[in-house]
């Protein structure tokens, strides 16, 4: 199973923008279970160390429980590596 971690923040412009582009997309990232994680709780502080979360956004890509790439920041072309490596 594909599974895709955003870590987000209410502070971080690009975390929204981000957000609506996953939310909205077709296709590969739509079958793939998406989980936003709020960066900025401490109850979640256990998963930014495990997925060595340092800035927001940050996005995990795993494929089967493995880390197959974090891809930090939100660009034109954000959507598109993560389709790539699904």
């Amino acid at each position: 199973m594909n599974i895709i971690l955003v870590f987000t923040g209410k502070h971080c412009a690009g975390c929204g923008k981000l957000e609506a582009s996953i939310l909205n997309r077709k296709g590969k990232i739509a079958d793939c279970s998406i989980e936003f994680i709020d960066a900025e709780k401490r109850t979640n502080q256990s998963l930014l160390n495990k997925y060595g979360v340092s800035s927001l956004p940050t996005t995990v890509v795993l494929k089967d429980n493995k880390v197959l790439r974090n891809i930090v920041g939100y660009g034109r072309k954000t959507l598109s590596e993560i389709e790539a490596l699904l």
